[in-house]
């Protein structure tokens, strides 16, 4: 893990010795004395981390750049996190400073964009020899390839990442027109059979409620599961094009939902459990579907809100609704008897066979933000979202098989959507259903410690007393 920090001219970090005396290994052992208008070469010197410190810089402005490399990526997040209070600042995002070459040599290699890279230069089948050799290891370089030759870097993407399908002859048509183009007109793919590819006994959900509540499932266990349900909605008519949708929490149940839905090329839409009914509506009237899967409630900032009457009259609004299942995921005295236990899916037959659909079919409708009207329903394709994921988490997380990724979001974001996507890489996910900030504001750090997180993603808006836990920082691993 490599993650790089500003430590401010102005600001002491004295006391981050005291607040890191049980995290030896990420352990400032030395300070930049506040009272200096700018550190002396002296004391940039002395500034170290236990762990590993590649690089220390002074920059033009007085402050100190520090590269880091440690191998506990939860203590070093842990780390991270006590900076705010002490003037250390995380860069989010790769700068022009910083490329490939930054990267120590031990870890070159481990980089998926570096393996990328080797494809490419080494199979002559896919690409000829002077093209390669106009790919350089710098970010900007790499950019500039990929939006000049379009054509060639989207059919090594889905080569490379091994998207299991058809890509057709054709990788894009009338690609310098916004509107019209369109990309692997020819592909077929199933949505659901990418994700939940190499079913095997590794981990593929860790999920965590507010309230101690915890549950893990396998990668086997998460295809079994999905199968079963996919068949109980085919055995209810739900066929490609039909409209599935979610008014529930971040938990393992919701995406069972959305794999169960795609894999018979249905359309999924999800809203959290936190949206009042009129926002619900609002979107769901909107798309017509067939299928709702609600909870009866859940937990914030310790309470319990019950979502009873919610669904019955979300139900009764929704004329295209035939089916209604509920999630019992909290205990309620309302009665919920009207409704299916969602749990009755997992009598029915597996799905024998995904349905493959073409790449630039619907896979979700998520929504804008309703500020300016009603919210207004925005449509991505199953091939777009699988293969621009794919590259995300391959190349700007660079996420690997068995690691874990933590990001705190909710199904009414679409950066659940992207969470999810994860598991692609065979990677695992944690989700995190409640008040990031209760019982403490620790509270996340914790999960992440306890899960062993390779990546933890979060956007917090600061708010006291708890600002400190407000960042976000990018996880080279």
């Amino acid at each position: 893990m490599i993650v790089r920090l500003f430590v401010g001219r102005d600001k002491s970090v004295r006391a981050l010795e005291e607040v890191m005396k049980d995290n030896k290994e990420i352990l400032l052992s030395s300070q930049i004395d506040a009272t200096q208008d700018e550190p002396t070469e002296e004391t940039i010197n002395k500034v170290g981390v236990t762990a590993n410190v590649l690089q220390i810089l002074k920059l033009p402005d007085g402050a100190v750049k520090i590269l880091v490399e440690g191998k506990n990526r939860v203590k070093i997040s842990y780390f991270l996190e006590k900076c705010v209070d002490w003037g250390i600042f995380v860069i989010d995002d790769l700068d022009k400073e910083f490329s490939v070459k930054d990267v120590p040599e031990s870890e070159k290699s481990k980089l998926s964009i570096n393996k990328f890279l080797s494809a490419i230069s080494k199979n002559s089948s896919i690409i000829n020899q002077k093209i390669s050799e106009e790919i350089k290891t710098e970010n900007q370089d790499i950019w500039e390839w990929s939006v000049n030759n379009v054509e060639s870097f989207w059919s090594l993407i889905w080569d490379f990442s091994e998207i299991k399908g058809d890509k057709g002859s054709k990788i894009c048509e009338r690609v310098g027109e916004m509107l019209r183009a369109k990309f692997f007109p020819e592909g077929r793919l199933n949505y659901a059979e990418n994700l939940l590819r190499s079913p095997d006994n590794s981990l593929a959900i860790e999920e965590f409620r507010e309230d101690g509540f915890s549950n893990k499932l396998t990668r086997k266990e998460l295809k079994n599961k999905t199968l079963k349900m996919a068949g109980w909605l085919k055995s209810k008519g739900i066929k490609k094009g039909d409209r599935v949708c979610a008014y529930m929490p971040n938990c393992s149940e919701t995406i069972i939902t959305m794999l169960a839905a795609s894999a018979l090329g249905a359309i999924f839409s999800s809203c959290s459990s936190d949206f009042g009914l009129e926002g619900v509506i609002d979107r769901f009237e909107q798309i017509e579907p067939k299928i709702l899967v609600a909870t009866n409630g859940y937990l914030y900032n310790g309470k319990l809100i019950d979502r009873s009457e919610q669904i019955k009259m979300i139900s009764k609004k929704l004329s295209s609704l035939e089916h209604v299942l509920v999630v019992e995921y909290v205990s309620s005295s309302e009665s919920i008897d009207a409704f299916s236990n969602f749990n009755t899916v997992f009598q029915s037959d597996p799905l024998e066979n995904y349905i493959l659909c073409e790449f630039n079919d619907p896979l979700y409708i998520v929504f804008s933000s309703g500020t300016t009207g009603k919210p207004k329903c925005i449509v991505h394709s199953i091939g777009g979202v699988l293969i621009q994921h794919a590259k995300e988490h391959l190349f700007h997380i660079n996420l690997s098989k068995k690691q874990k990724m933590f990001y705190f979001t909710t199904c009414g974001w679409m950066m659940w959507n992207w969470l999810v996507g994860s598991l692609f890489c065979k990677s695992s996910i944690i989700l995190y259903e409640g008040s990031p900030f209760y019982p403490g504001p620790e509270h996340l750090w914790k999960i992440a410690e306890k899960s062993e997180v390779d990546v933890f993603l979060s956007l917090i808006h600061i708010s006291e007393p708890t600002r400190r836990y407000a960042i976000s920082y990018a996880v080279f691993c």
